[in-house]
């Protein structure tokens, strides 16, 4: 048996299989699920690890939102981990980066209608100022970004919004050997950035929708394509 040829970056020739963002797995790879109880809602945990090498390389300093346009658009498509207010139908989007003490949590009311590039000047906007011109937490979101990768922490599984409202929290990324598929199908291990997607959520929400969720997320994140044509116009 020949041994895996252990290669260093950049690898053009590695191509992800099975993480197109047009091509979503039907069964992902497995889900690590955790239930608690937390007062009388009762909350369970998904955490699966997602490759961004391409979006670090792609973004000039923080990466924040690359990972919330790719919730948006994945709750497009999953829109039972969206719980809009009553009346309402948009995402309406609670930012929480940790970043800078200035910063605070903001709502991006009707995220799902505004570009990649309005997504982040408003994100940009709230870490410069500390604004909260866009919305309170107060303001009822329907669905909770954070990013404690930007504390250092792997995963956290905290709430940023209501029990009901369900948060996606992106972990630190660290550079980790993988075992990859080169163009000829073949098996080569290269270092890449890898970081944790910890979903918590209403365990009324099934399982099933909540892998096909983080799926959705994590391909997006992995398409090279599709990072592109989000960020590159």
């Amino acid at each position: 048996m020949t041994a895996a040829a252990w290669v260093l970056e950049p690898l053009p020739e590695i191509v992800l299989q099975s993480r197109s963002a047009s091509e979503v797995p039907v069964a992902p790879d497995p889900v690590s699920v955790v239930a608690r109880s937390d007062g009388a809602c009762r909350l369970s945990r998904a955490t699966v690890e997602v490759d961004v090498t391409t979006v670090e390389m792609m973004c000039d300093g923080t990466s924040a939102h690359v990972y919330a346009v790719a919730v948006v658009r994945a709750l497009a498509r999953h829109p039972h981990l969206n719980r809009p207010p009553l009346g309402r139908k948009s995402v309406d989007l609670l930012v929480d980066t940790y970043g800078p003490s200035s910063a605070v949590p903001i709502v991006i009311r009707g995220a799902d209608q505004l570009t990649a590039a309005t997504i982040r000047s408003r994100m940009d906007a709230s870490s410069e100022t500390g604004s909260t011109a866009i919305g309170a937490p107060s303001a009822a979101p329907s669905f909770a970004f954070t990013h404690s990768g930007a504390l250092g922490l792997l995963g956290n599984s905290r709430l940023s919004g209501p029990a009901d409202v369900a948060t996606l929290n992106v972990g630190a990324s660290r550079r980790q050997p993988r075992a990859l598929l080169d163009a000829a199908g073949g098996e080569v291990i290269a270092v890449r950035s890898v970081a944790w997607l910890t979903l918590t959520y209403d365990s009324g929400v099934g399982t099933q929708e909540v892998a096909a969720f983080l799926a959705t997320v994590r391909a997006f994140l992995e398409d090279r394509a599709w990072l592109k044509a989000q960020f590159e116009n």
